[in-house]
Order: C-alpha cells, then structure tokens, then sequence
C-alpha cells in the first residue's frame, strides 16, 4: 500500500502544511474557476471541506495532501492527452478561427460549431474513466487513513464534492443571479461575531441540532437532483445535444419550461432551507440574526443588485472636502439616507418580480409580464441614482459640482457593469 510510503513525507509535507495556499507550481491545485469544469476536480476548497467534516488530525491532513497531489499529478496527465486529441482533431484551431471570426465580427459557422462541439465531447467522454478512477483511487486511500468513528462520517463526503462542484464551481444548480450553497453560507455566518455563531461549535466548526439537521436534509435534497442531472447527461454524446435550439420552435418551448421546472424544483430546496436557518436564528439571537442572515442570502443569492455603487461613496466623498458647510453636510447625509432606503425597497420588489419570472418561464429574461416587471422594477433604481444625483447637485456650488460629477463618474466607469447608479 502507498500509504507507508507516503509516511516517510510527513516531516515535509506538515511545513508545506502551514501555508496550503502556496502549493507549488508544479503541484498548483485548481481552483473553482479552473478551465475544465467537465472533471469533478477536488481542489483545496474541497479538500479543506472533507478534511473540517471528517476531524483529520494534522498528520492525517498531512498524508492525505500528499494523496491530492498525486490525484492532481494523474489528472495532469488526462489532461495533457485531451489537449493533444484535441490538437489533432482540428479542435483547437476550430475555435480560435472562431474567436477571430467573431472578433471581426463575421458570423458564426454554426455546422462547423456544432460538429467540433461534438468532438469536443466525444474526447471527454472516452477520458471519464480515467479522471474518475483517479478520484476513486484517492477516495479510496483516503479513507485507509482514518479511524472506525472518521469512516462513519465518510458516507457524506461524495456529496460534499458533488455539492461544491454544483453549486459553488459549474452553475449546474442554477438559482437566480449566482448559485447559492446553503452549506457555504451557513459556514461563513457560523465565525464568531457572526450571526449564526451560536448555532456552531466554536471548536470544531460543526453545526449544533438543529441547524446540522437542516444542512443535512438540504445537502441530500441537492444531491438527488444533482445525480438524476448526472442521469440525464451520462451516456455516449449523441449529434442532437450540441444542435443549435432555434426560439419559437416546439423544442425551444420544451426546453424552457424544463428550464423553468428545473429552476422551481432548486428553489423549494434552496429556500426552505434558508427559511428554516432564519427562523432558527431568530428563535436563538432574535430579530437582528434573522435579518441578517436573510441579508446575507439575499447578497449572495441576487449579487448584481447589491454591488457598491456610487451612493455608499458618497459619504468618503463629504468626509474628504473642506468646502461644505454644516448645512449642506446635514441636508447630504438626509438625502442618502433617504436613498439608500428607498433603494433596498426597490430592489426587494426587482428580487420578487425576478423570482416570479423564474418561476414562470426558467428565466428573467423571457418575454412574460413577470420578466417586464422584473426590468421595470430595475430601471426604477436607476432612475432612482439619477434622481439622487440631481438632488446633490442643488445642494451644491458650481466648483462642488464639478468635482460631484468627476467623482461619480469614476465610480460609474469601475463598477460597471451594474444597476441602480
């Protein structure tokens, strides 16, 4: 077994330990946002999610790093030979003639996409096997590395990395604006000072019943949908799923309202697991947890309507003049904190209209009286900035004015591209 092999780099390996963001180059561990999402990879925001579930010791992090390692080493390897197949079967060259096509702005050659798309496939397909055996391999001795009472817990660690591939990397369990891992969330509300810290063993970082039971229902609710998609997908690529769905048609219909049942299907299991952690942190810390735990959904959940926008500078920009007087400080700061109000009142209503849409059709962006309510509710919060603006503006001088302007311009060229300016 490679395991008492493997011993011999403990010394070693516990100094690269400390610092596990800095793998080498040679052994750099993928990220969420690697190239290929295709490969279930298991980075270190996996690895680390295992490791916290399972209670490794630090010798048993040690040799199970050591084990990612050589998983990632195997996967290196796939990948390597699906560039070169790639290469050979005109792939890439396909797809920077593309690039370059679309750049000049020619349209796209879509036989030619449809029929590399295909291949693109096909190369993936026939390589599964061997990135799936490497995973395995390292399940598996992983697994020789624990005690009775760590592989008790072990049954949960496929769906962790199902679950954070899903959610947190492909996009495949899509909810509104971004994917939203109910586990992640919790986690990150669970640090001391947060709101759901005392729902959380401060020790171990585990969650305390009944907040573990809620995680453990909504992580087995997402996996059943995760593995019938995984179903739906497996099996040899065939012509008709790289085809191009032209709208209007039967089979765009189709597609839709499978799109919009897929989205009503994930929200149930998204939301009620959100609600019951908001009702749990207001029965243990009152209101204020709820709500802040709501908030911090909602920020994640609905992301592009809650970017810093030039509003939340105004305050820096008041702080660093010398030239304002006490008045035109006093009536500012009224009309920003009238702003921001009425701002999260109206992107509470462009939240509710984009979940009524999704509802509906799968997406925000169809043509349904819920998806034109979804855009009207965010034209009104950019009506409602510029309407902000021009009230600055009266308060203001000629000179303040032009430094206003300058100012809120470049906010609006770094935030772009985002609502409610």
């Amino acid at each position: 077994m490679r395991i008492s092999a493997l011993a011999g780099t403990c010394v070693i390996l516990s100094a690269a330990l400390v610092g596990l963001a800095a793998v080498t180059t040679q052994h750099a561990i993928r990220h969420r946002d690697s190239y290929r999402q295709i490969t279930t990879v298991i980075d270190q925001d996996v690895f680390d999610a295992i490791a916290r579930h399972l209670q490794l010791s630090n010798d048993q992090r040690t040799l199970a790093w050591a084990l990612l390692i050589e998983y990632h080493d195997a996967l290196a390897s796939v990948e390597r030979e699906i560039a070169n197949k790639m290469e050979l079967a005109g792939i890439s060259a396909f797809e920077q003639e593309m690039r370059e096509a679309l750049q000049r702005g020619e349209p796209v050659d879509e036989a030619g996409r449809e029929e590399y798309s295909y291949r693109t496939r096909m190369i993936w397909f026939e390589a599964e096997p061997v990135w799936t055996g490497a995973m395995q391999r390292f399940l598996d001795d992983l697994q020789t590395l624990l005690d009775d009472q760590q592989r008790e817990r072990f049954e949960r660690v496929p769906r962790i990395i199902r679950r954070i591939k899903y959610l947190q990397r492909d996009g495949a369990y899509v909810d509104m604006g971004r994917p939203v891992d109910v586990v992640e969330l919790a986690e990150q509300a669970g640090i001391p000072g947060s709101e759901l810290a005392p729902l959380f063993d401060a020790a171990t970082g585990l969650p305390h019943e009944p907040l573990a039971q809620i995680l453990d229902v909504y992580e087995r609710r997402v996996d059943d949908v995760i593995r019938a998609r995984e179903v739906e997908r497996a099996g040899r690529p065939q012509r008709d799923q790289v085809t191009r769905i032209d709208g209007g048609t039967p089979k765009h219909e189709k597609y839709l309202e499978e799109q919009a049942e897929r989205w009503r299907t994930s929200y149930s299991i998204l939301r009620s697991a959100i609600d019951a952690i908001a009702v749990l942190a207001q029965e243990t810390s009152g209101d204020e947890a709820r709500n802040a735990w709501m908030d911090r959904f909602y920020r994640r959940w609905a992301a592009s309507l809650y970017r810093p926008l030039w509003p939340e500078q105004v305050p820096a920009w008041i702080d660093g003049r010398d030239d304002l007087s006490e008045t035109q400080r006093a009536e500012i700061l009224r009309l920003h904190e009238e702003h921001l109000r009425q701002r999260d009142h109206l992107r509470m209503v462009a939240i509710d209209k984009g979940i009524q849409s999704w509802r509906r059709t799968g997406s925000p962006y169809s043509q349904s009286d819920e998806a034109k309510a979804f855009f009207e509710a965010m034209q009104a919060m950019v009506d409602l900035g510029a309407a902000f603006h021009e009230k600055m503006r009266a308060v203001l001088g000629e000179a303040q004015r032009g430094d206003f302007d300058a100012a809120r311009e470049r906010a609006l060229q770094e935030s772009r591209p985002a609502y409610g300016q």
